[in-house]
């Protein structure tokens, strides 16, 4: 399962000459070997979408220079103007698409699967991040249930990427503190197999709602009054929404008046944006007075709908099944 929010993270400490214009040519040339690693590990596969910038440290903070896009940073940056001395702070950062194995070896692919940061401070301290966006190196998923052959595929690969960033640096790895979903460790996570997660079903009672907040953040501020009732407990139609060929996310109702989008993680940042339309579209009809399964008929009808006109109508047995397929 993929999450909006680390499932663990690691930490790396080490120091970067910062001398002219060394501190942020270096910096860049260590990010793109992190990433290297990641892509020889057959883990990370790409870049996704990231930024720099220069701050400075006396208030008021002043951001001195600033670059985001898609794509790797070196070679994007503008590294004449990244400029770094003794009053500021660099800071490099990008999602890391990648793939994981499921437990009969077939490969899937997350526009997310990792995010990477580096912080560059004067003098040369620099703090490197990485965070993990799958519970493919658990030895139980995020709904408890136990997933070895899913483990044994893919955490020795997370252990190799862990111990050579620390051979890269020559740094020991920090694991960060313990997440809703795990207990990172110095080579991955804790065998949760034996102890159990220390919360029960982390999917429903974290991931589900962290990924319906990131979603209300991009809606207008009361949407939630003007739609429908986005949950029930009784089964459901839906309409794949595809975007680029892919699917980002599902359209759903039910005959209980409930209707809302399920976006899926693994599909990058697309998966939420493309949701807002569609959302937008489900409030306009209930103050129009339309049912909720009347809107997801109009929707599949639509042109401009989930799949373009014509889009093909499902049943599923209930919104947590749905709400488990976006999360794949």
């Amino acid at each position: 399962m993929i999450t909006t929010d680390p499932v663990g993270e690691w930490f790396w400490e080490t120091t970067t000459a910062v001398s002219g214009q060394q501190g942020a040519d270096r910096a860049l040339r260590l990010f793109d070997r992190i990433h290297s690693l990641g892509s020889g590990l057959g883990l990370v596969d790409g870049w996704g979408h990231g930024g720099v910038k220069v701050v400075t440290l006396q208030a008021p903070r002043e951001t001195r220079y600033a670059w985001e896009g898609n794509g790797r940073l070196d070679g994007a940056v503008e590294e004449s103007r990244a400029w770094f001395d003794h009053d500021a702070t660099l800071h490099l950062w990008s999602v890391l698409p990648g793939t994981w194995l499921d437990s009969d070896g077939g490969a899937h692919r997350s526009e997310r699967l990792f995010a990477l940061r580096l912080l560059l401070w004067p003098g040369g301290h620099t703090v490197v991040s990485l965070a993990a966006y799958s519970d493919a190196w658990m030895t139980l998923d995020l709904r408890e249930r136990p997933q070895p052959e899913v483990a044994a595929a893919n955490a020795p690969r997370l252990a190799s990427l862990l111990s050579g960033v620390s051979e890269l640096l020559g740094a020991e790895v920090d694991p960060g503190d313990p997440t809703y979903y795990g207990r990172p460790t110095a080579s991955g996570f804790e065998d949760l197999s034996e102890e159990g997660a220390d919360y029960t079903d982390p999917w429903n009672t974290f991931a589900v709602p962290a990924r319906w907040r990131r979603m209300l953040r991009l809606l207008p501020k009361g949407y939630q009054e003007q739609s429908y009732e986005a949950f029930t407990e009784g089964r459901v139609q839906y309409i794949e929404v595809r975007r680029s060929g892919g699917t980002v996310g599902v359209l759903w109702a039910g005959k209980d008046g409930s209707a809302g989008y399920e976006p899926r993680p693994a599909a990058g940042e697309i998966a939420f944006t493309a949701g807002v339309p569609l959302l937008l579209a489900f409030a306009e009809a209930r103050r129009a007075g339309s049912a909720a399964l009347d809107a997801l008929a109009a929707a599949a009808r639509s042109e401009s709908g989930p799949s373009g006109a014509d889009a093909e109508i499902r049943d599923a047995p209930s919104l947590d099944a749905l709400q488990e397929w976006a999360g794949g």
